[in-house]
């Protein structure tokens, strides 16, 4: 039984101190008297009150001891735990998000949040009716508003688990309306609270909140993004791992391109970090043709298994973009310089043409980017540009005039 204030129970430590009052020897005056014949009857009760004798049989020290033991319970407060009474009619809503799967509870969180929303039908009044949506990436319902509570039971059973964020602020809008139908409703909630972000929707039935699993034993890749170098000749993937644990982490990062192993590293995560790894040139200068990398997050086969209890979140996959052709226009007078420059931008296809000849027939929307080398038309084209040395002002910008040799 719990208390409310367990420091109340020191009271019972006058127990012993009011046994001990029983137990010790009156102190009395010694005085000479010639004869002890009358006296008699006061020895029997000096021998009476001898210490440390056997207690006898006292109805006041009875009730002395209780009185103090009563004492002490009633500061102490105690009280019984036992789940508020339900509403006529409840909604449910059960979190299937990725986070779910985490085996910190048996089975794991999805599995403990099905009987947790199942052992609350109990508590529900006879007749009451019972709605369930399931809260994956959107809401789903389930069931709404049966009084069949094993056909309930079916539906919660029903709920899988996804590979997905979850989205509980939609599902509590749908309980909400759910929930309005009735004059008398409650929603339950169960979730693990992983949440990216916090619902900030506002519902005006009563919302209790059954949460499971409530440890972060967890390491997670959190990103993984494939770059292209400024030269456009190699693609690196970048790779975000992070350690929700309080602990440190040692974790082995394998990166496989098109099922084949190109990286391994072993990480060292300290707890509430994150590491980031960048592994270059995946493609050997576009030598080698990649369609997908796949990153996976393992423990070290020398090593004790780590802590981590979702599985769902070690392995990540991205595709690798081609390489398309762009088609630059470059519209100059004449410039060698940066004509070989652009010649030698990778993937590029380049097209010249004058000022005088560029025009609507010139199609400027079937090029990728065009290049104004010193000059500019009257109207630019929706086609990206790029102004170099621009002989007026435009909309790009003012020329306050022209520096030669600068």
């Amino acid at each position: 039984m719990p208390f409310a204030t367990p420091l109340a129970l020191l009271g019972l430590l006058f127990v012993p101190a009011v046994v001990a009052m029983y137990l010790l020897k009156l102190r009395r005056d010694e005085a000479i008297v010639p004869s002890t014949l009358l006296w008699n009857r006061l020895v029997a009760d000096v021998e009476a009150n001898a210490p440390w004798q056997r207690l006898r049989r006292s109805l006041l020290l009875l009730l002395q001891l209780l009185l103090v033991i009563a004492l002490a319970i009633l500061a102490a407060r105690p009280f019984i735990e036992r789940p508020a009474g339900l509403a006529r009619d409840i909604v449910l809503v059960v979190d299937a998000s990725a986070s779910m799967g985490a085996t910190d509870v048996v089975p794991d969180r999805l599995g403990a949040a099905k009987q947790a929303a199942i052992d609350a039908l109990r508590d529900l009044p006879s007749g009451g009716k019972a709605s369930v949506i399931a809260a994956g990436r959107t809401a789903r319902v389930v069931a709404t508003g049966s009084t069949d509570m094993g056909r309930i039971r079916r539906a919660i059973d029903s709920i899988e688990l996804t590979a997905s964020t979850g989205d509980l602020g939609d599902a509590l809008r749908l309980a909400g309306a759910l929930a309005a139908r009735s004059g008398d409703a409650q929603i339950l909630v169960a979730t693990d609270a992983a949440l990216a972000t916090i619902p900030t929707t506002t519902i005006d039935a009563p919302i209790r909140v059954l949460q499971v699993g409530r440890q972060q034993q967890n390491q997670a890749i959190v990103a993984l993004a494939i770059r292209s170098a400024p030269s456009g000749l190699t693609k690196s993937a970048f790779v975000s791992v992070a350690n929700l644990d309080v602990a440190q982490a040692k974790r082995r990062l394998e990166v496989y391109a098109d099922g084949a192993l190109i990286d391994s590293r072993d990480l060292y995560i300290d707890p509430q970090a994150r590491a980031d790894i960048v592994v270059d040139d995946i493609t050997q200068q576009n030598k080698r043709v990649v369609d997908s990398i796949e990153v996976r997050l393992l423990d070290d086969p020398g090593d004790a298994p780590s802590n981590d209890r979702l599985a769902s979140d070690d392995r990540a996959w991205a595709i690798v973009p081609r390489d398309r052709l762009r088609r630059v226009l470059l519209v100059t007078n004449g410039d060698p310089y940066l004509e070989t420059a652009l010649t030698y931008l990778p993937n590029t296809e380049l097209y010249g043409v004058t000022p005088a000849k560029y025009g609507p027939t010139t199609h400027p929307e079937k090029f990728d980017l065009i290049v104004f080398d010193a000059n500019l038309p009257a109207t630019l084209p929706a086609t990206p540009i790029l102004a170099i040395a621009p002989d007026r002002s435009s909309p790009l910008g003012d020329v306050a005039g022209t520096l030669k040799h600068p």
